[in-house]
């Protein structure tokens, strides 16, 4: 009950029990008096003060214990805002509580976007859109919230242009619901010498930046597509572009055969994928090509297998990149989408435990689809039609069936011939896999003969720690650098100046798919990598990649029913790759 009202509410009490002795009509003079009297109010009731009574601030401004650079920013602006407008200083604390000691949250406190207190869910509820943003008195808490890391900035300039109007005074029921404009989602980038973005599908913003001369990176050209990836209407996929996966075929043209397929999507956006195994890399049996100090022979011919971890609709179609695959050049990571919408950038690691069945005695491969590298054993599938081995490499054929490799597979099989030593290799037939060992690991297969049944066990784990999130992912495209991991930059030092692809995300899950031109095609210098991480941070993207570059990089989008390259590849044209990542649109 408000203060006065409960003083009124005495008096009358009193009163009206005087009144029975009394004069009628005064009583009841004296009765619709202090009825009146009951109703006011105090300012407290009706207003809420950020400055207390003894000149410091009344309230703490709460953050996520689990915050991102755009919560940080926010978070200053309305600090700076309170100190500067008010001349005190808020304290800032985080929303962990420590339960073991029964600890409660504050009676006074300013909540930035997705705190775990009530009001915080209360004030997010209400925002049904990215452009949503929301300054909203509930209680004595003030939320301060948007649907998006551009519209959680404009709430935070919101309330600090709130301070100044009324100096540190809110009313007690105060509530805004705004919005910012759709093109105020993208970012810009320093030295702009030209904008234009358009909406492809409803949420969906393709950007195209042409930065002058002048700009921290040089005459460029750059596209990105930006899309939410919890939007069930849209769908992630990853797709081999030919008949194996080893197979090269223009994005274009995927693009287009994937719209015609029997799928129930549309084609909106899409851009090529991991980089693959060349010449240099395999260094083919009769070749002069060396790379890297490393002449040895791989393959008899060119095997332009993916170099990272790769899973198309649940398959996982190659591992990474592995050890004995000289020169080793670092892990390489893989980025997915989860069925319900969240991105992941990982370095997935598959386990492959081979055993045969009569005896139980096991071994593992050192990897999937991957080159016969000397002193490995490597499983290959019928997702490749050959591997290209070396005859001095040692092959078991395992007959399975209809088979597929994913996590916490089990396939069974049984050996049907054994290529030795000094004999060719053979092609890969539907329902085959083939155990493929070289040098030291020769002697592991020599444990099985013909017509031994083998079981095979296939496991997925995550470097980078996300492992549950992996063992459910069905799609995820192989890359190479990390630019930039939850905001912290992983402080490339290669100055090679590429054109590239690059995918990502921001902190608030929008995926964004970025291709920049380079080697003068369009005029443009292209990206050194490392200073892609500047790039990346300018467009609000936390977590970024590097797939393939150089004149396979390449963004495709619909025009008019067709499926067209709208950057200038390197080549002149554009080039034949390995696999791609497609947006589409679930019809």
């Amino acid at each position: 009950m408000k203060a006065y009202l409960k003083k009124a509410t005495a008096v009358l009490a009193l009163l009206m029990c005087f009144s029975g002795c009394g004069d009628a009509d005064t009583g009841e003079a004296l009765t619709e008096e202090l009825t009146q009297t009951a109703d006011i109010t105090t300012e407290a009731d009706t207003k809420i003060k950020l400055v207390a009574e003894d000149g410091t601030c009344r309230y703490v401004i709460v953050r996520p214990d689990k915050d991102n650079s755009i919560e940080v920013k926010a978070l200053s602006v309305i600090r700076t805002a309170i100190t500067e407008t008010l001349g005190v200083k808020p304290e800032v604390k985080t929303d962990w509580l420590n339960t073991k000691a029964n600890e409660q949250p504050g009676e006074y406190e300013i909540l930035i976007a997705g705190t775990n207190r009530a009001e915080s869910a209360e004030a997010a509820a209400g925002l049904t859109e990215k452009m949503d943003y929301t300054v909203r008195v509930i209680g004595k808490k003030i939320c301060i919230a948007g649907g998006s890391d551009t519209a959680l900035l404009y709430a935070a300039d919101c309330f600090a242009e709130l301070l100044k109007t009324n100096k540190g005074v809110l009313d007690a029921d105060y509530a805004c619901l705004e919005k910012c404009r759709a093109s105020d989602l993208i970012a810009h980038i320093s030295g702009e010498s030209a904008f234009e973005s358009k909406e492809i599908y409803d949420g969906v913003y393709y950007t195209h930046y042409s930065l002058s001369e002048t700009s921290p990176y040089g005459k460029q050209e750059i596209y990105t597509v930006e899309f939410d990836p919890e939007r069930t209407d849209l769908s992630f996929d990853v797709v081999q572009n030919g008949t194996y996966a080893t197979s090269t075929v223009k994005t274009s043209a995927v693009a287009e055969k994937f719209t015609a397929a029997d799928n129930g999507k549309t084609v909106i956006a899409a851009i090529n994928g991991d980089l693959w195994m060349t010449n240099a890399h395999s260094r083919n049996l009769g070749g002069t090509t060396s790379y890297k100090d490393y002449s040895d022979y791989v393959t008899t011919k060119t095997l332009t297998v993916p170099r990272g971890f790769n899973m198309y609709d649940g398959e996982i179609i190659t591992s990474a990149h592995m050890k004995a695959e000289t020169p080793y050049e670092g892990a390489f990571y893989s980025f997915g989408i989860t069925d319900d919408g969240t991105p992941v950038l990982g370095n997935p690691r598959v386990s492959i435990n081979i055993v045969k069945s009569s005896t139980m005695t096991g071994m593992s491969a050192d990897g999937l689809n991957r080159l016969p590298a000397n002193d490995s054993l490597v499983m290959y599938t019928d997702a490749i039609k050959s591997n290209n081995c070396l005859d001095e490499a040692y092959e078991l054929v395992i007959e399975c069936g209809e088979y597929k490799v994913c996590h916490g597979a089990k396939i069974t099989g049984k050996v049907t011939k054994i290529i030795a030593v000094g004999e060719a290799t053979q092609d890969i037939a539907p329902g085959e896999i083939r155990l493929t060992a070289r040098g030291t690991r020769i002697e592991s297969l020599k444990y099985f003969a013909l017509g031994d049944n083998v079981e095979i066990s296939v496991y997925l784990t995550d470097e980078m720690g996300k492992t549950a999130l992996w063992t459910n992912m069905k799609n995820a495209v192989g890359g190479h650098i990390p630019l930039i991991i939850n905001g912290k930059s992983q402080n490339s030092t290669n100055n090679t100046v590429y054109p590239m692809t690059v995918l990502g995300f921001k902190a608030d899950g929008t995926v964004v798919m970025l291709v920049a031109d380079g080697r003068g095609a369009g005029g443009a210098v292209g990206l050194k990598i490392s200073e892609a991480d500047e790039l990346c941070a300018e467009l609000g993207i936390e977590t970024a990649f590097l797939l393939d570059g150089g004149g396979s990089s390449g963004l495709v989008l619909e025009d008019k029913g067709k499926y067209v390259i709208v950057n200038n590849p390197s080549d002149g044209s554009e080039r034949s790759v390995v696999n791609s990542v497609i947006l589409s649109v679930k019809k």
